[in-house]
């Protein structure tokens, strides 16, 4: 069964319960869905993070609510993976990323001027 956890009468996160065991022994059990059945409409989350412990953490947490979460360690790593994640969801067989979860500070490529050069690659790449 789904349960929904409400933040200023906006739902935030899909939250699951486990059958109880009556529910088991009246066979109830049997008609709730499956978990990859009431988490595959969710969007996709990419989380980008260079400390590995950190990547570890937020991305258990995403995926135990049952989101679909990518784990890249740099800027470069996330360009890449949202290039070609956009030439896929063209072409219909992908979704774009709905939450990116960028680090503020991180070697070679900060968050920052890498949310830049997102903005500006779907400035320029997206019509809609």
């Amino acid at each position: 069964m789904i349960s929904l956890m409400y933040a200023n009468d906006e739902i935030l996160i899909p939250s699951f319960r486990y059958p109880t065991k009556r529910e088991r022994m009246n066979g109830l059990a049997l008609q709730l869905p499956l978990r990859n059945e009431m988490t595959a409409g969710l969007p996709s989350i990419l989380l980008i993070d260079d400390e590995p412990v950190n990547i570890e953490i937020l991305g258990s947490m995403i995926e135990e609510k049952g989101y679909q979460c990518d784990k890249v360690s740099s800027g470069f790593e996330a360009l890449s993976l949202i290039y070609e994640r956009f030439e896929l969801a063209k072409q219909g067989e992908e979704k774009m990323y709905k939450l990116l979860l960028l680090d503020f500070s991180m070697p070679e490529m900060d968050g920052p001027q890498t949310a830049s050069i997102i903005r500006d690659y779907f400035k320029v790449n997206n019509s809609d």
